[in-house]
């Protein structure tokens, strides 16, 4: 059994294949960018706009709405510290 494939043939089976291995690693990036993206704003965006919500209530004299924010990081101390913050407005009004 001979197999025989022209130079030309081979070339374009070659550059099609670059050209879906390409694709394929570029839609993988971008799925993967979209997910990095999601992931951030949902755990930086969300609460430092919900905070910086609440600080606007605080702000503006409203003390009545807890602040409620249950995590382990930075934000969950800021949002500790205002919860505080709070509570001591309110107790001494």
């Amino acid at each position: 059994v001979e197999l025989v494939m022209s130079t030309a043939s081979a070339a374009k089976e070659a550059r099609d294949a670059r050209v879906r291995i390409f694709t394929r690693a570029l839609l993988g990036l971008i799925l993967s960018l979209t997910l990095i993206f999601l992931v951030m704003h949902w755990q930086l965006v969300r609460p430092i706009e919900y905070l910086k919500h609440m600080s606007g209530k605080l702000a503006n004299k409203d003390l009545t709405e807890p602040i409620h924010l249950q995590r382990h990081d930075e934000l969950g101390e800021l949002a500790n510290s205002l919860e505080t913050t709070r509570i001591s407005l309110a107790q001494s009004r």
